[in-house]
């Protein structure tokens, strides 16, 4: 699993999330970029990144989850969570 952060000013962001939740977020070389560890390397954590917003919307937190089989994980989710029309949406209750 990953996340990424969109900020209008990542560093300032980067400072926040690292005093409130005890991140490790580091800048990535030549880039604008920060690379977000939530847990010691030795632990279960959730590694994410922090950027720049590359256009006006969205904001939010966006997820990557990989999984064996998409086809399966959407199979055994309830209907009533996802919906199929246009495109998977889902959402939790």
């Amino acid at each position: 699993m990953h996340f990424e952060i969109y900020a209008e000013h990542p560093a300032t962001l980067a400072d926040f999330y690292q005093g409130l939740f005890w991140w490790t977020i580091n800048k990535a070389p030549g880039i604008d970029y920060y690379m977000i560890q939530t847990a010691p390397t030795d632990a279960r954590g959730i590694s994410g990144g922090l950027t720049y917003r590359p256009i006006p919307e969205p904001r939010s937190w966006v997820h990557y989850v990989s999984v064996e089989s998409l086809d399966q994980t959407i199979e055994s989710v309830p209907p009533q969570v996802c919906s199929a029309k246009d495109g998977l949406v889902c959402h939790r209750g």
